[in-house]
């Protein structure tokens, strides 16, 4: 096919092929990068929410078990008597 056109018009057709090359392979990657984003912010989001829930589970517990503790004491005193 090419073997009776110039060696210009060669070398331009091959760097041409090149360049469309490169310019799909950066599409394709950008286009990647871009999903990779938002399954990182999802991953992200899910991940914040849970560490706030269990956060707030672990300080709730706490209050249960402060405040429980403060009340056995004096419960049991007064029983007593």
């Amino acid at each position: 096919m090419f073997k009776n056109k110039r060696m210009e018009t060669r070398l331009q057709a091959g760097f041409s092929g090149m360049i469309l090359l490169s310019i799909l392979l950066g599409l394709v990657a950008f286009l990647n990068l871009s999903a990779m984003n938002s399954h990182w912010h999802e991953f992200e989001s899910v991940t914040l929410a849970t560490k706030d829930a269990v956060l707030a589970g672990n300080e709730s517990l706490g209050n249960a078990i402060h405040y429980s503790a403060e009340a056995a004491p004096d419960e049991t005193h007064f029983s007593r008597y």
